[in-house]
């Protein structure tokens, strides 16, 4: 490949479990973040912002985006449906049923989930 490109296969990349039901992969560009995640239902991603912007991709199921802060903004996503986070929007998740997701962060950084512990 020329210069510093690179290829990936999801499936080798080591997955991990930042917070219950929800099993990620990261790739790490000079620029951007890309998380692909599968989230069991039921999981919760608390409230949080960061200064990061965020895009996400529903690829399969359905989840809830709880956007703002008080009071919050529900966004219902579903797949083929992408929803757009400016720098510092204070947003949750609830998933609905099993959900996979492609997440987008720029610059690349620590994620609010990884805030919210195990």
């Amino acid at each position: 490949m020329p210069n510093d490109s690179r290829k990936y296969v999801w499936d080798d990349i080591s997955p991990d479990n930042p917070v219950p039901l929800l099993h990620r992969r990261r790739i790490h560009g000079d620029r951007v973040l890309v998380a692909r995640m599968q989230l069991e239902k039921g999981c919760r991603v608390d409230l949080h912002s960061h200064e990061n912007e965020q895009i996400s991709i529903v690829l399969s199921g359905l989840l809830n985006f709880f956007v703002g802060r008080d009071p919050t903004e529900e966004v219902l996503l579903g797949a083929g449906e992408v929803l757009h986070l400016p720098s510092h929007t204070p947003h949750g998740v609830e998933t609905l049923e099993d959900t996979v997701v492609i997440d987008l962060i720029s610059p690349p950084g620590e994620m609010g989930v990884d805030r919210q512990g195990s």
